[in-house]
């Protein structure tokens, strides 16, 4: 069964991690040019591409300043609950 789950950093859908039937890896996907970096790139859990968008975010925020924040990982295709 084919797992997907969406990567969003604050409101901003960012990417997606697939992983497909018979793959041990999930495989990112970017949604937007910033991140274009990592897609294609392969990790072992979808926690760790999380945790890579969050650090390429850092480093191409630390010239600008950016603040730390916290990036969300939700199942594709699952709705958001109203408010959220």
């Amino acid at each position: 069964m084919e797992q997907a789950f969406v990567i969003e950093i604050e409101d901003d859908q960012v990417g997606i991690v697939v992983r497909r039937p018979g793959e041990s890896q999930f495989r990112f996907h970017a949604a937007t040019a910033r991140y274009q970096d990592l897609d294609g790139r392969r990790f072992a859990t979808a926690a760790s591409a999380q945790r890579a968008v969050l650090d390429h975010r850092r480093r191409s925020s630390d010239s600008r300043g950016a603040t730390g924040v916290r990036p969300t990982l939700g199942r594709a295709g699952a709705q958001r609950p109203a408010g959220a």
